[in-house]
């Protein structure tokens, strides 16, 4: 596993706490959740979004 799928999973697990969703199967697309200041969505958002996810859920990535 490379450091993107790393953060990717962790960027996951911080998005199930939050009752958020992740898109795309394999491929990280984005999360959607039900307030929109969880919802971050790009085809490709890369670690940008990954770490404003982090960053409402106050964890550091």
């Amino acid at each position: 596993m490379d450091a993107c799928e790393a953060a990717e999973q962790k960027a996951g697990a911080i998005a199930e706490q939050y009752g958020s969703v992740t898109t795309g199967g394999s491929d990280f697309h984005g999360f959607y959740g039900e307030t929109e200041r969880f919802t971050l969505g790009s085809k490709n958002p890369g670690m940008d979004s990954v770490r404003q996810l982090a960053a409402h859920a106050k964890v550091i990535l």
